[in-house]
């Protein structure tokens, strides 16, 4: 009879074990997921994807880094062939070796990730090749055609280098030559130069 019993409270022991090894996977496996934080743009369809910690990089037809493209949330949006960035940053390297780099509160790509839209509160920062301060611009809207480099707004930018202060209505920049064109309303405020004895 003992023997029946130590058999009993054996089984009921296994049984027991084994119910809390089975609830115990189960909490393991399973995983809640939360939709991401992204602002939803207004575009028909579901994401098929989301990123967190994204880093999305460019390179020439050589295989040489041309920009990199960092944001803590995407989503794609395949109807659309849209992908929503939040916080972009990009950075780049022209052939010269003069860096610039771009932040936004918001962004999206278009066309198998080549054209990039970034949106409110942008500043475009392009490193001076010596040791001038560098050139700051800021503006609300920035469209860069990521493959060849180039970067236009038609809305009002500022620039800043230094003391010096730009402000114009549209812009197009050549990112790889480091050439700014400003085609309308521009008027500036620059500081003059001293000599150290005056």
């Amino acid at each position: 009879m003992n023997f029946w019993k130590k058999r009993k409270f054996r089984k009921g022991m296994a049984l027991t074990g084994l119910v809390i090894l089975g609830l115990a996977l189960y909490e393991a496996q399973e995983t809640r997921h939360t939709a991401p934080e992204l602002p939803l743009p207004q575009v028909a369809g579901e994401p098929d994807y989301y990123l967190e910690g994204a880093t999305l990089k460019h390179y020439t037809t050589l295989g040489q880094l041309q920009q990199t493209v960092t944001t803590p949330k995407l989503a794609h949006y395949p109807e659309q062939d849209l992908t929503t960035l939040l916080t972009p940053k990009v950075f780049g390297q022209n052939a010269a070796g003069q860096q610039w780099d771009a932040r936004a509160n918001s962004g999206t790509l278009r066309q198998s990730d080549t054209q990039l839209q970034l949106n409110q509160d942008i500043v475009l920062t392009l490193k001076a090749p010596d040791n001038r301060p560098p050139l700051t611009l800021t503006t609300t809207t920035l469209s860069v055609d990521l493959p060849h480099a180039q970067a236009q707004t038609e809305d009002p930018i500022q620039i800043t280098q230094g003391e010096d202060i730009t402000r114009a209505l549209g812009l197009n920049v050549d990112l790889q030559q480091g050439i700014l064109i400003l085609p309308n309303q521009v008027e500036g405020h620059y500081e003059s130069i001293r000599s150290p004895n005056s």
